[in-house]
């Protein structure tokens, strides 16, 4: 992929802040490259501590040029949809912190995926998770296991005033209510309740259309 030179910076980099910097100083089409491959060799690695057979530097390289086109294709695709923009992030108050969540699923093998990315009223990203689902009911569950993945994180590393955003108007509304627990995804939200009131102090729920993050999945 061309990313020796980069690599060779990254690795004189001294800290997690400026490697992060460095990065997001790229020019667009270098910074995707740059972190899908990272995502690539990471999402290896942890497959292979789970248990998993070791992939080929081949392997991954080629997962991350796949992904790359992806999201390359993605960015180019036309909004048909009324030609809106996609509305930008809004920060929270200064002693929160946001959890934006997605799910992804896919009909013909019903497969999914789930990611979360937490960050603080900077910015700044003080968290993220993604991974991938064997088998999903339906796009609604994909969302609902986003939601209790991403909680379940935070409430393990102590973070107890957050905002959840979505951009599923049902996800919002089961959270809020008991008007999905008879869904497929009703025992998910039921738990997903039951976990904000033990173990969060301030809890925001917040219905946010058109605003996108990806589900990369392998």
């Amino acid at each position: 992929m061309n990313l020796e030179s980069i690599r060779l910076k990254l690795v004189d980099l001294k800290t997690a802040r400026e490697v992060t910097d460095y990065i997001l100083s790229m020019e667009e089409n270098r910074k995707y490259e740059t972190i899908i491959l990272m995502w690539s060799w990471w999402d290896a690695r942890n497959k292979v501590n789970a248990g998993e057979k070791r992939r080929t530097a081949e392997d991954v390289v080629h997962q991350a040029r796949s992904m790359v086109w992806e999201v390359s294709a993605k960015q180019k695709k036309p909004n048909v949809k009324n030609h809106q923009k996609v509305k930008k992030w809004n920060p929270p108050p200064p002693d929160t912190l946001k959890v934006n969540i997605d799910g992804a699923f896919f009909m013909e093998n019903k497969i999914g995926g789930w990611g979360f990315i937490v960050r603080d009223t900077n910015g700044f990203a003080v968290m993220a998770g993604a991974g991938k689902l064997e088998s999903v009911h339906d796009a609604f569950c994909a969302e609902a296991q986003a939601c209790l993945a991403a909680l379940t994180a935070m409430s393990n590393q102590g973070m107890t005033r957050i905002q959840l955003e979505s951009d599923s108007y049902n996800l919002v509304s089961a959270l809020k209510s008991s008007a999905f627990d008879q869904s497929p995804a009703g025992v998910l939200f039921k738990e997903a309740r039951h976990l904000i009131q033990l173990d969060f102090v301030d809890v925001e729920v917040l219905f946010t259309p058109d605003l996108v993050i990806y589900v990369l999945m392998g």
